[in-house]
This record gives C-alpha cells, structure tokens and sequence, in this order.
C-alpha cells in the first residue's frame, strides 16, 4: 500500500536542466571535478556551487583533459577527467559520518581525451556494484546517481575494469539529505543509464542540487501559479517545480503514465508530488486515485491548495506481461480532472556485500600509508569483492557476516619502524609474516595476546632486544610458530626478559645519559688535545706502535693489570667475532657483544689493523673514566691486534634513538 511520507530515498535524476542560485558550498556538499591539479578551484556558473580539485580523496590515476572544443559546450567540472590505465580496480575515498544519507551523483564525459571513446567499465559503491559505465561516442555524457545511507564512515567509490578499455571518470558529486528526505532502507538510485525526475516545467535551485526535467505528454495541458507553494516536508521539491501541473485535456480522461525499457526482474520505488495550484470556485471539486497495472495503489483523495503532499509506497515491478503503467483517474464526485506536479522513479540497488569489519580496515589503511606501501592493488576494501582482494593478504568469509582478515604476508616489502600495535586490530589473523623487512625495534607483547595467531615470521630484520616471555611460552607449548632468525640483536633465550622490561622503563634516561656523555668526551678530548700541545708529547705516527706496546706500563693500564684480556679469551666470547654478534662499527673498526666464561655480559671494541688514527683514539679513550660512561672493564694488546672490553649496556646506540623509530 502506498502511504504518504515526509521521506523516502528513491530518485532519477537528469542532467539536462540545472537549478541557479544555490548557495555557494552548501554544507553537506562534496563537488570534484576529477583529474584537475591539486589546488584547483572554481565556481560553477550554472549552480553557483564551487568545485575543487580530487586529488586529495585518491592515490592513483592519471589526469587528463577533453578536447578544447568541447570545454565551451560542457559544464567547467568535466572539463578534466582522471583515467586509470594500470589499476584493476580504483577508489576514492570519502570520511563522512556513519548513518548519514546522501544523494551520490558520478559523471562520465569522455570529450575526445584519448583515440578510444568506446568503453565499457563497472561503477562500485564500496565492494559492491553499482552500475555498469558504457560510452560509444566522445561527445555523449552519462550520468548516475544513487541515495545511500551510510553504514560505516567511509565511502568509497570506484572504478572497476572489467574489459580491454579504461575506466575514467569526469565528477563526482556528494549532497547530504536531510534524515526525513528518502527514508526506506534500499539504497535506490538511477533508472538504466539516465534518472526520472519529472516535472511539467524548467525549473530553478533545488536544496539537494536534484536535477529535473520536463516531462509532457500530447494528451496532457499544463497549468501554473504565480502564488507561493509550501514545499515543506520531508523531500522538499523546488518551489518553482510545484508551481507547475499537468491535467488530462479531455477533463474526463485517465492521466497515463508508462514506464518502459524495464527488465522483468525490475524493482523500484515511485515518488508522485501533489498540490492544487487552481483557485477552487464553490462548486469545484478535484479528487482522484492512482492506479498502478490496475491496482488500487492510493486511496481517493484531494490535493491541498498551495501545499505539497509526495506519496511513496513499497517496491514495483512489471506484471507478467512487462507493463509498468500508473493511472491517475477522476472520482465520479470530482468536477475537475486528476492532477500531477512532478513524478521520480528509482530504481532498487541491492547493495548485499557486506564490507570488511570497519577496525581490520582501518589498520590496514594504516599500515599502507605508515610504511609507504604503494601496490597498485591495495585500493577499496581488502577482502571484498574476493576478486579483488588485495595481494598479501587472504580473509575469512562466513556466510552473512562481514569478512575477516586472517593471513597479511608482506615479506620483502620495505617495511621500516617498529612494528605496530595496530596489527592487534585484526582479531582473526591466523599469519603474519613480515620477514625480510627494515624493521626496527623489540618483538612487541601484543603478538603473545592474538589469541588466533599462529605463524609469526619476523626473520631477516633489524629487530633487537628480548622476546616477550609470553609469547616464549606459547611457542614452547607448541601454540605459535615462531621464525626470528636474522635478527642480531634478539636474544631468543627467558633469561633476557627482564633486560626488556628494564629497557622500556629507562629508554628517556639512557637518551639523556649518552647525549651527556658524548658531551664529556668531547670536552676531555678537546682538554688532552690541548695539554698535549703545550708539552709538545703528541706522538706521532711513527711512535704510535712502540707506545701501545708498552701500554700495560702507562698508569691507565697499569690500573687494569688483572684484566688484560687474550685475544683467544675474547675470540671465544664472541664466537670467533661471528657477525650475529656485531652490534655496532665506526672508522675504527668494529664493536662485538660477547659473554664472558662468568656469565658476565660485554661489549668488544676491536681496532682495524694500521689504522693509525684509531690507535691514538684507543689510546686516549682507554684513559677516561666518568659515572655517565659505560665503565672499562679490560683490554688486549697483541700483535696488531687492539681491543678494549667494556660492560654490555642492552640500549641500543644513539643513533637508533635520535633516528631509529618510525611511525
């Protein structure tokens, strides 16, 4: 049964004739005009709306431009366009706010811009479809439009090559309704290829940028007012579109109206707009029904003077015979034919898929921009349609629920920084494999709380520190599988857990703590430097070997007498100075960790061979002592062999603080 409503969402729009007048950027309003150079902006006369450039709501495409002569027979926002001939699937993207509804409109003009206006592409709402985009002729435009009601905060529409041709687009257009206008729970949008907006007239500004076009029949006469109608509800149809009518010539005649050109499986939605515009005499009555292929579909009733009453109703479709025909017919008590001011018909857009769980989205966005990943696939929703499914990852799919993502495997990709706590987000992910990578920083906890985590493949990184003892245990109960090779600074082993811990408590103070003691070096330095000067007892190159030899007898060694090291002790502590022990190396050479037969943690400064520079750097730096700086614990001399042992500190060096974590 059709029942009068304030709201509905159920259009066809045109784009023949275009409302003047409209406040320039209405607020609910997103006009781009696609392919033009960031920062593009102007003010489209027709409208009086403003358009901008689309380059801020997508990453991919390439901007072109129509012939220049077509720009003066076209709206300025299809003056560009943005073609993509790589990507399969391309997306722009839009932040709104969930349960909003918006009237969404995208243009496609091809104007000459390449040798082939022939193509043949899909339009996508999200991951499903909306229409399929065809053109034959560079001159010919196509328009489409859908009212959709926001389930999540993000909209994204997209181009979907499905043939040889390329996709592009000219405009997209974003007009935020009102909550009373459309309001079904269909998304519903364009009639085939163009909308059903009628009206008996050309008509000016419409508060949601509808776009209507006349519509007569030969059997039909218009009427109109110049007093003001009341357009008050819920679809709020343009005044001036109001002021006009239709009426049957023969004033006993049915007013007829056929839909054609519909498939048998067709189902939309028809909004009729009533308001009598005649000042009534006396004995004057206007009172009629509607009839849809002989189906009482409103009950008789009389139009109100100068105010407009819509009706809108449950889903249509054609009879058995394909016929799809309305019929306005005069009561036997009215005086006066039926009357209609304006008509929309809207198609039903079944828009079932649903999307990726909206937080798994949001990480995966975030992983794309945070690490710079630029594949050509990761464009719309990551699981869906499966055909598109982005590379690297695979989701879950159970029957009516929304997909899960439950393997992301980016080996080899670049990937810098610390890993993210974000990843977390995805609560069914079963793997992730990020070996092979740049990245920085601990294993982190969060790993041993993904309850669905099962492979864990982190090797060939630059990963450091301990591995949560949490995550320890599951791998030895068998729960997880955990590949961490190729890291040099993890230690695997329990033992190691708590300098972890320490280290997250103290990482400020260690920064404060080394950049205090370059400082201190730097000023003892600078102070020997200049002694030495005015004593004149700089060695030279050629003293360099003879000084260091007896250097055991200097007093700065002759205080480390008890720990003068064997090159065969410290060889041992390093094994054999393997490089899954090299935890850091400058011009002078290179620093090893090592663990003494104690137990006792160290750390290793071996000296390059003939570097003479170095020698006196090994000299000098054995000699000074500060609380600030990591103590001296032994050295060793032989041969051309110099090394200087000092205690383990777990924190990593300067440079990774000042420069190591990237977000």
């Amino acid at each position: 049964r059709i029942m009068r409503m304030m709201g509905f969402s159920m259009y066809l729009f045109v784009l023949l004739v275009l409302g003047f007048g409209l406040a320039q950027n209405p607020s609910g309003f997103t006009s781009l005009t696609c392919g033009a150079p960031m920062g593009t902006s102007f003010l489209e006369k027709a409208t009086n709306i403003t358009y901008s450039s689309d380059a801020p709501y997508i990453d991919t495409g390439i901007g072109r431009s129509i012939k220049s002569s077509y720009q003066s027979k076209s709206e300025q926002q299809t003056w560009y366009l943005r073609s993509f001939p790589q990507s399969s699937r391309s997306c722009y993207t839009f932040n709104l706010t969930t349960g909003d509804k918006y009237l969404i409109r995208a243009i496609f003009f091809h104007g000459g811009y390449d040798t082939r206006p022939s193509t043949k592409f899909d339009l996508h709402l999200g991951p499903n479809k909306w229409a399929t985009v065809s053109t034959a002729e560079e001159t010919k435009s196509e328009t489409f439009e859908i009212i959709h009601i926001l389930a999540t905060s993000r909209l994204q529409v997209c181009l979907v090559k499905t043939e040889d041709s390329t996709p592009f687009i000219s405009a997209i257009e974003l007009r935020k309704l009102t909550s009373k206008a459309y309001a079904n729970e269909s998304d519903i949008g364009s009639f085939s290829k163009q909308s059903l907006r009628y009206g008996s007239g050309v008509y000016g500004a419409d508060v949601f940028d509808r776009i209507w076009l006349p519509y007569n029949s030969e059997n039909w006469s218009q009427i109109r007012t110049d007093n003001s109608v009341d357009n008050d509800n819920g679809f709020k149809v343009p005044e001036n579109v109001m002021a006009t009518a239709s009426v049957p010539t023969d004033p006993d005649a049915h007013m007829n109206i056929s839909l054609t050109g519909l498939h048998q499986t067709s189902r939309f939605y028809v909004c009729l707009h009533f308001s009598e515009i005649q000042e009534l005499g006396p004995n004057d009555t206007r009172e009629f029904k509607v009839m849809y292929n002989g189906r009482l579909i409103i009950d008789p009733f009389k139009p109100i003077s100068f105010y407009t009453s819509s009706f809108i109703g449950d889903e249509l479709g054609p009879n058995a015979n394909g016929q799809c025909t309305f019929s306005l017919q005069k009561t036997a008590s009215s005086t006066l034919p039926p009357l209609l001011n304006a008509m929309e018909v809207y198609m039903v857009n079944s828009l079932s898929q649903n999307e990726t769980d909206t937080k798994e989205v949001d990480t995966m966005i975030n992983i794309k921009l945070s690490c710079g990943i630029s594949k050509v696939d990761w464009q719309g929703d990551p699981c869906v349609p499966r055909d598109y499914m982005w590379s690297g990852v695979n989701c879950s799919y159970i029957d009516s629920e929304q997909p899960k993502i439950i393997s992301l495997n980016l080996t080899t990709h670049g990937l810098t920084g610390e890993i993210q706590e974000s990843i977390s987000n995805l609560s069914t992910l079963q793997v992730l494999d990020f070996s092979n990578n740049s990245l920085i920083g601990p294993v982190p906890e969060f790993l041993a709380h993904m309850t669905s985590l099962k492979v864990i493949n982190l090797s060939s990184n630059l990963l450091y520190g301990s591995i949560p003892t949490s995550l320890l245990d599951k791998v030895q109960r068998g729960l997880v599988s955990l590949s961490i090779e190729g890291n040099p600074g993890i230690c695997s082993s329990a033992s190691c857990a708590t300098t972890n811990k320490k280290k997250t408590k103290t990482k400020t103070m260690v920064i404060a703590s080394v950049a205090a003691s370059i400082f201190l070096i730097l000023v003892i330095f600078l102070v020997i430097l200049k002694r030495r000067a005015k004593l004149g007892r700089y060695p030279n190159s050629d003293d360099d070997d003879n000084n260091l030899q007896q250097c055991n007898n200097q007093s700065s060694f002759s205080e480390m007498a008890n720990n003068m090291f064997t090159y065969e002790d410290l060889a041992q502590a390093t094994d054999n100075f393997s490089n899954v022990n090299l935890i850091g190396q400058g011009g002078f050479g290179y620093v090893h960790k090592g663990v003494l037969p104690d137990g006792t943690e160290v750390a290793i400064k071996q000296l390059k061979a003939g570097r003479r520079q170095g020698e006196r750097k090994f000299r000098i730096i054995s000699r000074v002592h500060h609380r600030h700086l990591v103590s001296l614990l032994g050295y060793c001399v032989t041969g051309t062999q110099r090394l200087l042992v000092y205690e383990f500190l777990p924190n990593k060096t300067l440079e990774f603080h000042l420069h190591g974590t990237c977000d």
